[in-house]
């Protein structure tokens, strides 16, 4: 962790990770009001997203 390098790349890869499940926080309620799906089927958007 003394390398600027290592250092660098782990805030990164933190930053990242935080961001990608920040993202599930907020998808769910934005797809309930936008488009009004079901839970069923953003459990699929959901699936559909992790996948890619």
């Amino acid at each position: 962790m003394k390398s600027p390098k290592i250092l660098s790349a782990h805030l990164v890869s933190i930053l990242q990770m935080t961001g990608q499940f920040t993202i599930y926080a907020y998808i769910t309620p934005y797809l309930q009001t936008t488009m009004g799906l079901s839970a069923p089927i953003i459990s699929l958007v959901l699936l559909v997203y992790g996948l890619a």
